[in-house]
């Protein structure tokens, strides 16, 4: 197992690559339900509510897979510390 220092460098890596496979999951979600591509913020012709919704439900997921993330390096890193220790 890695060194403590060296899963506190890594997560915060391991937490976007899960932030950006879960942007990736809610945007096919997303052109699977409703047929066409997940709005943009700057686009006009989309109803606010739509781009509205869509960003909130996206950003929710990834602070949820942030956390969880995080969570688990932490867990990793104080069940090492506490092997070391013994």
């Amino acid at each position: 197992m890695a060194n403590p220092q060296m899963m506190k460098m890594v997560a915060p890596a391991a937490s976007m690559g899960a932030a950006w496979a879960t942007r990736r999951a809610i945007s096919s979600g997303y052109q699977k339900v409703t047929g066409s591509e997940p709005p943009r913020h700057d686009a006009a012709d989309v109803p606010l509510r739509r781009v509205l919704t869509y960003t909130m439900i996206a950003a929710i997921a990834a602070a949820v897979v942030n956390v969880i993330v995080l969570r688990v390096v932490a867990n990793l890193v104080d069940d090492h510390t506490d092997e070391a220790s013994e």
